[in-house]
């Protein structure tokens, strides 16, 4: 009772004050005693109360004992400041501005875990809801704003409310590393198929989390999935532009060859994406296991930590780095030898500006059209 606090902060610009007294609150008149009076009286057993610490209730007793024999009283601020001198314990209820109060408080303890699910703990808070809310409503308007308060609802609160952003956010998150990977790679097919990895893997992080680890998708687990599903589009985009480079040397080297289809070109096309996967795999090998050993590295550091948090951030970010690599190394790989763009004329896009660019400028790698002498992929006769 008596204070007013702020539901929500500004993100940008001024902020305001995050509480202030609530000036319609007086606790001196007689209905606003009985207000506070019947907040802990008429707790229902429904909401599991084991032990209801009012000082009101206290009071109450000693102004019926002490004072005029009647409550609620019609000199409460002189009664208030008696009671206060004898009764310090209670006392730490009550937010005393001057010789009047202000603000108070009452506890109540329950028989509820504070580990209860998210979800239980909502509803068990929604009951208060109700219950404050009625008590609000039978209430004068010298003490109809109370609100309830517990640390386990805003853990349970928060907890939910990420879990139902999670969604938006992959959705977000896909959607831009899709339109990313497509400006790479500018093939249709490919990047699905990027997509589709990628996808694989994350899938496959959130399954050990949950299973293997024991651990629910909460607020640091989905921070790190989110976080992640850029760093596993980052590692099959690198496989795959490098398959481009390779796909781009190929394609320009076959030019001067005659196309005609024979009857083992199946598996000539086998032998050549299986050629490309493993030149696009060599040259990054050593690259990929070794800045993601030394992040591999640095996360092993927080398992032993004793805050919590970090330990699950750690354990969380050490399997989705593993599978990252794994997906993009193995899985992927595999799915271009078997399923991966050919030498046909719809996916001569493969080898748009970024595999040429990457190609003739970085590598300084002259194109078939300067001089003839175009790198091939070694492939079976």
């Amino acid at each position: 009772f008596g204070l007013n606090v702020a539901k929500r902060m500004p993100v940008v610009g001024n902020s305001f004050p995050q509480w202030d007294f609530d000036p319609d609150f007086e606790p001196a008149n007689p209905w606003a005693q009985r207000a506070m009076y019947a907040m802990c009286s008429a707790a229902s057993d429904g909401l599991s109360i084991t032990q209801a610490t009012c000082w009101i209730e206290s009071f109450r007793v000693w102004v019926v004992q002490n004072a005029i024999g009647q409550f609620p009283t019609r000199t409460f601020d002189h009664d208030l400041l008696e009671w206060y001198a004898s009764n310090a314990e209670l006392g730490q209820q009550l937010w005393m501005v001057g010789q009047k109060m202000k603000a108070m408080k009452l506890d109540f303890k329950t028989n509820v875990s504070a580990d209860m699910e998210s979800a239980h703990m909502l509803k068990y808070m929604q009951l208060w809801d109700s219950y404050v809310a009625s008590r609000n409503g039978l209430a004068s308007v010298t003490a109809n704003t109370a609100w309830h308060f517990a640390t386990s609802w805003v853990g349970a609160e928060t907890e939910i409310a990420c879990q139902e952003s999670a969604g938006l956010l992959v959705l977000v998150s896909v959607i831009c590393c899709t339109v990313s990977v497509f400006l790479f790679v500018r093939q249709v097919f490919l990047t699905c198929l990027i997509i589709f990895v990628a996808a694989g893997s994350v899938c496959g992080a959130i399954c050990f989390v949950s299973f293997v680890l024991g651990s629910q998708m909460a607020l640091v687990e989905i921070v790190a999935l989110v976080a992640f599903a850029g760093h596993a589009v980052t590692h099959v985009l690198h496989v795959a532009l490098s398959y481009g480079e390779a796909y781009s040397a190929h394609l320009y080297g076959s030019r001067s060859r005659d196309q005609e289809e024979t009857k083992d070109e199946p598996y000539v096309e086998h032998e050549v994406r299986l050629g490309l996967a493993q030149s696009a795999v060599t040259s990054l090998g050593s690259t990929a296991m070794s800045s993601s050993g030394s992040f591999v590295g640095s996360c092993v550091f927080l398992l032993p930590c004793q805050t919590q948090v970090l330990s699950r951030l750690g354990a969380a970010l050490i399997v989705m780095t593993l599978l990252s690599v794994m997906f993009a190394h193995i899985v992927f790989p595999a799915a271009l030898i078997f399923f991966g763009p050919w030498l046909d004329q719809s996916c001569k896009k493969l080898s748009g500006w970024v595999a040429m660019a990457t190609t003739s400028r970085i590598f300084g790698h002259k194109s078939r059209q300067d001089d003839g002498d175009a790198p091939l992929i070694s492939t079976p006769a």
